[in-house]
């Protein structure tokens, strides 16, 4: 059994915002240490932990949880549910910062997806600059004139050039 302050791996990792295979990693390189009970499970203590993975804070959690989130509406869903269990243990000057928080996670969000956007837009156009460059060198290659094939011309066949002399015929005559 976990005491009140230690955090199963599942824990950890959401308090991070890492992926839990980071935190496993992280353990079984020896980075962190952890307490193992009967059944295997890992018990982190929240001072161990957060020595070498900075704390997230809990608006930081939940809007990843939003951002997540597949379809706009189950996005909305999240937020509302966020806003409602925030307000409901909330006083004032912690609606204040709330408030700030929840600005600059949205500002972050909207940002997120444009870089997300320009990204997608980027590749988009790399691959445009691809083709039009495969299609630039095929028609390059098809207005080339073939090469000339050298011919030997009829009279070619009866007259000998000095630029192509014939073989000497080594036998020896006697």
């Amino acid at each position: 059994m976990a005491t009140a302050t230690e955090m199963t791996l599942t824990e950890a990792a959401t308090a991070t915002g890492r992926a839990r295979s980071t935190i496993w990693k992280a353990y079984k390189s020896g980075k962190i240490s952890a307490r193992k009970d009967d059944k295997g499970n890992l018990y982190f203590e929240p001072a161990e932990l957060f020595r070498d993975f900075a704390p997230v804070s809990k608006m930081e959690t939940e809007t990843a949880q939003i951002e997540q989130a597949e379809t706009p509406k189950a996005r909305r869903e999240t937020l509302s549910e966020t806003l409602k269990t925030l307000l409901q243990d909330a006083d004032d000057s912690d609606l204040v910062a709330m408030l700030a928080e929840m600005d600059e996670a949205a500002r972050s969000l909207l940002l997120a997806r444009e870089v997300q956007k320009l990204r997608h837009e980027a590749r988009r156009l790399e691959s445009d600059r691809d083709e039009w460059k495969k299609q630039a060198s095929e028609l390059t290659l098809r207005m080339l004139p073939a090469p000339a094939v050298a011919r030997r011309g009829f009279w070619s066949w009866f007259v000998r050039h000095p630029a192509n002399p014939e073989p000497e015929n080594k036998t020896a005559t006697a």
